[in-house]
């Protein structure tokens, strides 16, 4: 028991009302920015000590009477700045840089708990940004990514596994729509986030393109497939198993035309005197005399 007492008075004592003291002090938070790769905060594990002499103004005739004052003499700088993110829109759109500066540094999104992101949710809970529809950290997040953050917490594709799912999801997809999908179709948004996140990476998904090639050896559009007398032809070619499906000449606005007339548009085959999409179907029906 006696040995216990004298632990506690020992650590009662270790910080004492002088300059050597505190040098001894600076030089552990030194340590400890350091080894954890930030500042320290006064909540961390076996800094408490610290906090509490701060508090009890043991170094104020040094000019340290706060947790911020101590950081400020070990660092020239402290974790957070007070209003830092005002209640307007420059408050608003600094908030979201800072997420996504957190994204492209850390290689993650940001989560609400993560370091740096204290004084943003702050804010968030001051209603500082209400007007601008950010009530919680899910609407700065949507705002941010345009995804909602349950997509990375309970994503059912990840990993190879994952990606199987999502592969038979888009067949059952194309079966029900008679179609191939198409970056746009809102219901496929999880597992579009995946394929453009980098998450299927290393099966060599990096865009939406490579996705759908991996599973169904096709894509829905090329970007230049249509450039230039090959992709003319293609285009006469698609338009004619069109034809012979249906019974019918094909219409701007029927599955994998508007990619054609888009190349109209685009003056793609002028030189081949097609210049709308009558000169187009006109061309393809002849050859198919």
């Amino acid at each position: 028991m006696k040995k216990g007492s004298k632990q506690i008075n020992k650590k009662k004592h270790l910080y004492t009302p002088d300059e050597e003291s505190l040098y001894l002090v600076l030089a552990k938070l030194r340590e400890f920015e350091q080894d954890h790769k930030r500042l320290p905060k006064s909540g961390d594990p076996g800094l408490g000590g610290i906090v509490a002499a701060v508090k009890k103004g043991i170094w104020k005739e040094f000019g340290v009477k706060t947790w911020n004052q101590m950081l400020r003499r070990a660092f020239n700088r402290i974790n957070v700045e007070r209003e830092i993110y005002t209640a307007d829109l420059i408050g608003l759109r600094k908030a979201k840089k800072q997420l996504q500066k957190f994204h492209s540094s850390h290689k993650k999104y940001p989560m609400s708990t993560d370091e740096g992101m204290g004084t943003i949710v702050n804010a968030i809970n001051l209603k500082k940004w209400v007007k601008f529809g950010i009530n919680r950290w899910k609407d700065l997040f949507q705002q941010t990514f345009g995804i909602d953050p349950k997509i990375l917490r309970q994503s059912p594709y990840e990993g190879k596994q994952g990606l199987k799912q999502a592969q038979n999801e888009l067949h059952a997809f194309k079966v029900k729509h008679e179609r191939l999908p198409r970056f746009a179709d809102k219901e496929l948004n999880p597992i579009r986030h995946m394929a453009t996140s980098g998450r299927w990476k290393q099966w060599g998904i990096q865009k939406w393109n490579d996705l759908i090639r991996l599973t169904f050896n096709e894509v829905t559009y090329e970007h230049g497939k249509y450039l230039g007398k090959a992709g003319l032809e293609r285009a006469i070619q698609e338009i004619q198993v069109f034809h012979n499906k249906h019974g019918r000449q094909p219409k701007t606005r029927d599955q994998g035309m508007g990619s054609m007339q888009k190349a109209i548009q685009r003056k793609y085959w002028v030189e081949y005197s097609v210049n709308s999409w009558l000169d187009l179907i006109e061309l393809a029906m002849k050859k198919e005399e």
